[in-house]
């Protein structure tokens, strides 16, 4: 069983928000079949399938669990105590972690962007993919946007946390 008296209210405002954008993120996954493996009874769709499945395992499981743990460990130190307006810089911070999440599915897209032909069929059925919209989801034009999008949600919150943490630690 988990001991929820260990935790601190940082890492429990950081879990509940974390929580509730991947619970968000997760609602999108559907309409891009990625772990759709029932679509593999087509042959020439088994290869895009198993790397889309691939890719959408790691990114959109493996890297928020890590990512998760990361963020919940360096959040151990942090208290929130203070100033009001201490406290609410600190509760902003600790809220914009969960948006890495928001990165990663951007960074997930903007790859699908850009290796198209690795991920989907040449030819999109349009009753397997009916919400998948050719032009604007998987259009090349649009992964770069995507992808240093989703580098930004990443970096920027991270490398927040990171300053102010070294800032605010004992040398």
């Amino acid at each position: 069983m988990f001991n929820t008296d260990s935790l601190n209210m940082s890492q429990t405002v950081f879990a509940l928000f974390y929580a509730i954008v991947w619970g968000t993120l997760a609602n999108a996954w559907p309409r891009w079949r990625a772990f759709d493996l029932s679509l593999a009874k087509n042959k020439e769709e088994k290869p895009s399938i198993f790397w889309r499945w691939l890719l959408s395992f790691f990114l959109l499981n493996i890297c928020p669990m890590l990512l998760f743990i990361l963020i919940f460990i360096v959040l151990r130190g942090w208290q929130l105590c203070g100033q009001n307006m201490i406290i609410a810089g600190k509760l902003l911070v600790i809220m914009l972690q969960s948006l890495t999440l928001v990165g990663i599915y951007w960074i997930w897209i903007g790859i699908l962007q850009t290796y198209r032909s690795k991920f989907y069929p040449a030819n999109l059925d349009g009753q397997i993919y009916h919400n998948l919209c050719e032009e604007q989801d998987l259009n090349q034009k649009y992964a770069e946007i995507n992808f240093l999008g989703g580098l930004g949600y990443l970096v920027f919150p991270l490398s927040l946390l990171a300053f102010l943490t070294w800032l605010s630690s004992d040398p």
